[in-house]
């Protein structure tokens, strides 16, 4: 048995409640902290979001919240140069609170969530006090960063300097090697979802359900999803009905195409949702869709294959690949509204055809194996 260590995991994506549907991949962190605190003593470092205390202690880790400037924003809405003072504060508040918890605490290894802001703060513990530090990629994190000159070396220094590198997906994995010259391993990303305490009902019945959760952003592909459902035939939307839930900025541009296409009755536009909402939602719905432009594995792929519901998708990242591969879900070719149509038609008539080859898919997507893989290579 190996000894326990103490880890500080550092990351902008921590949820400060079940209901904060703003945390996103949070949801997925909160897990893999737990999966982590199984054998280690494990602090999480995050900024604060407007609710909660300043620190919480779990059964078998703490998390611990720092001031800055936006506490009610998640970080994936800020954006240069409207928002630099934001940037700066969270910036530099991260790296004094890292330093602080390092000075306090014996950390033997840090694990940075994502690149980009968190392996910045990871980076300079390392630099002062020697610390190691891994690197977990989502996608965004290296996709937002790797095109302008000065950002692209922050990234490249903060890769290269870390223990490891891993990334939930293996499209990213190449991209990382090719950017940073590195090795990177990849890790695939879920998430656990309990069953909710009283059966969701979702509205109207008698038709099936189609889910969409995600950023209300480009890569996402939500403007595809609406224009899909506006291919439809007349008589296969009346026998469907699409829920999404989100945020950002193509909101409002959302809102108008639902307006344009009179599709008030059959698509319900939302808001970010929480995690109790959405364990509810998730079993309560028939099908989940993932109409993104560019993604790796989105979480929302693992979170269908717990609850055994069909599953479209676009071949971006490595969705596709393994939907196809598993033989688990529809895949549409990217950004084709028209194709998209299609595999929702083609649903309707055979909704229950890919179920099979869902429970191995969700086997290599099992999150307790990745918080092994990353503990095994700290000793």
């Amino acid at each position: 048995m190996p000894d326990k260590k103490h880890l500080l995991v550092l990351t902008s994506s921590y949820p400060s409640n079940i209901n904060d549907g703003r945390a996103a991949a949070g949801f997925f962190v909160k897990d893999f902290v737990k999966e982590l605190s199984n054998g280690n003593e494990v602090t999480v470092l995050t900024q604060h979001t407007g609710e909660g205390p300043d620190e919480i202690n779990e059964n078998q880790y703490s998390v611990i919240r720092f001031p800055w400037l936006s506490k009610n924003r998640p970080l994936s809405t800020l954006c240069l140069p409207k928002d630099i003072l934001p940037i700066l504060s969270v910036m530099f508040s991260g790296i004094t609170s890292s330093i602080k918890q390092i000075k306090e605490k014996k950390t033997d290894h840090v694990i940075a969530m994502w690149a980009i802001p968190c392996g910045i703060w990871a980076l300079v513990i390392n630099f002062f006090f020697n610390t190691p530090y891994t690197i977990w990629c989502l996608g965004s994190d290296i996709w937002n960063y790797q095109n302008s000159f000065l950002s692209r070396s922050i990234l490249v220094l903060v890769l290269k300097n870390a223990r490891t590198v891993y990334a939930d997906g293996f499209e990213l994995c190449d991209t990382i090697k090719n950017l940073a010259k590195i090795d990177c391993t990849y890790l695939p990303s879920s998430r656990h979802l309990e069953r909710p305490t009283k059966d969701h009902i979702l509205k109207p019945e008698g038709v099936r359900h189609y889910l969409f959760v995600g950023r209300y952003h480009p890569n996402k592909g939500p403007d595809i999803l609406i224009n899909a459902i506006n291919l439809l035939s007349k008589e296969s939307r009346k026998k469907i009905h699409l829920h999404m839930f989100g945020g950002g900025d193509l909101i409002n541009e959302l809102k108008q195409l639902i307006k344009t296409f009179h599709l008030e009755d059959t698509i319900t536009l939302g808001d970010f949702i929480g995690e109790q909402e959405l364990t509810g939602v998730l079993h309560a719905t028939d099908a989940i869709v993932i109409p993104s432009r560019k993604d790796s594995i989105p979480l929302m792929l693992s979170a269908a294959l717990k609850v055994n519901k069909a599953i479209i998708a676009t071949d971006v990242g490595d969705t596709g690949f393994l939907l196809k591969n598993y033989l688990a879900g529809r895949v549409t070719p990217a950004e084709s509204s028209k194709s998209f149509a299609l595999a929702i038609e083609q649903d309707l008539l055979s909704p229950n055809e890919f179920i099979k080859g869902q429970s191995d898919l969700l086997n290599f997507l099992d999150l307790s194996n990745s918080a092994k893989r990353i503990t095994e290579k700290m000793t």
